[in-house]
């Protein structure tokens, strides 16, 4: 009766000092995880710190080029090389022109709606657009032809 109470208390002993091992073991494994972890983190963070700040100097760079077109603009308006209504919409003659000629098929057409998608998808708007392209027919630079514009 000794011997088994002995090997039943000898067992609990054993199971219990191997279970406090692996439970040593698994709160030291997910120490080192937790501290791979945070460490990952800080390198993202920083790493996003430096994103941002590359988009902070674009931003700042784009806002800088914006200005200064719009003073090329205003200047060049001022002195009757560009329109008035290049100025007014951001779009000059000289884009439109350019992605018309860029377009132009055999027949020296261009269609309307291929350079328009083209500007639209830039971010002008179709008012811009069509002033400008008003702006060219007016001073007789194209034609409207149905759906397509002819230089002149």
């Amino acid at each position: 009766m000794f011997w088994e109470i002995f090997s039943l208390l000898l067992g609990a002993v054993i199971g219990g000092f191997t279970s406090w091992i692996f439970e040593r073991r698994a709160a030291k494994d997910d120490r080192a995880r937790h501290q791979e972890t945070l460490q990952h983190n800080e390198q993202l963070l920083l790493s996003n710190e430096k994103l941002q700040a590359r988009i902070d100097e674009f931003e700042r760079s784009q806002h800088h080029m914006q200005n200064l077109m719009n003073e090329g603009f205003a200047s060049a308006a001022r002195t009757g090389e560009v329109s008035p209504v290049a100025v007014a919409t951001g779009l000059d003659e000289t884009s439109v022109l350019a992605e018309l000629r860029a377009r132009l098929d055999a027949g020296g057409r261009a269609p309307i709606s291929g350079v328009r998608s083209t500007f639209l998808a830039e971010g002008h708007s179709a008012q811009s657009f069509d002033a400008i392209i008003e702006q060219l027919i007016q001073s007789g630079v194209i034609r409207r032809d149905g759906k397509a514009l002819t230089f002149l």
